[in-house]
């Protein structure tokens, strides 16, 4: 997703086409509830935050839905060809653990 972002925000640079990505973790939401439910001790040990304790916790539609609206917009008019990682620290939390 990093690869195809980047590229696509060079080859429509021209263009005066932005190219973002959202790169989302876990959100809240009928398949994922259920099987929150069903596979909470499992999800914490891969560092999915369902305990309350985590750096993060579990996104909600409407927190990737203000992302994308941000990027959208004026305010975001001097990024392009980059990924936004909104898994609420998940991914460093385990780049940090591992290097630990």
């Amino acid at each position: 997703m990093n690869s195809l972002t980047t590229e696509l925000a060079i080859e429509l640079n021209p263009r005066s086409i932005r190219v973002v990505g959202v790169a989302p973790g876990s959100i809240r939401t009928p398949m994922t509830t259920t099987d929150l439910a069903r596979d909470a001790e499992l999800l914490n040990s891969l560092g999915f935050p369902t305990d309350g304790k985590s750096i993060g916790h579990v996104g909600e539609p409407e927190e990737i839905a203000k992302i994308l609206t941000w990027c959208a917009s004026p305010e975001a008019s001097f990024i392009t060809g980059t990924t936004i990682q909104a898994d609420g620290g998940l991914l460093s939390r385990l780049g940090y653990e591992k290097g630990n």
